[in-house]
């Protein structure tokens, strides 16, 4: 039996500072209902998780985040979608590419940065 070799995937990191800039500009050119991203994005910034945590915008409501300034596709990362029509927020995390996801969780609209810190202290980010 021929076992394949892992290949990892890496997504490119964005700075802080644009991931704010691209949310700004589709909540306040485009009328999309992502103030609940832009908060999210303002409170890493304002707290300096920025400074240990990198992120990249996987889709206009999708954030993935990880300690590595190589995201590796499914190592530590946590990805976090906002659906604005439901106002929930739903957080998945993978620790090891050859692992399904860990950790998958829903939460209410008020909820998204409480339950961020509570993710952050809970795998010691």
């Amino acid at each position: 039996m021929k076992v394949e070799e892992y290949i990892p995937r890496f997504y490119p990191i964005k700075p802080w500072n644009e991931t704010r800039s691209f949310y700004s500009d589709l909540i306040d050119n485009h009328n999309f209902e992502l103030t609940p991203m832009l908060d999210l994005v303002d409170y890493i910034i304002k707290s300096k998780i920025s400074d240990r945590v990198f992120g990249t915008i996987s889709n206009h409501t999708m954030l993935t985040m990880s300690i590595y300034e190589k995201i590796e596709l499914g190592r530590e990362m946590l990805r976090i979608y906002f659906d604005s029509t439901e106002k929930k927020w739903f957080y998945k995390y993978y620790s090891r590419p050859d692992k399904l996801i860990q950790f998958e969780r829903e939460y209410d609209k008020e909820l998204g940065i409480e339950k961020f810190n509570q993710f952050i202290s809970f795998v010691k980010w």
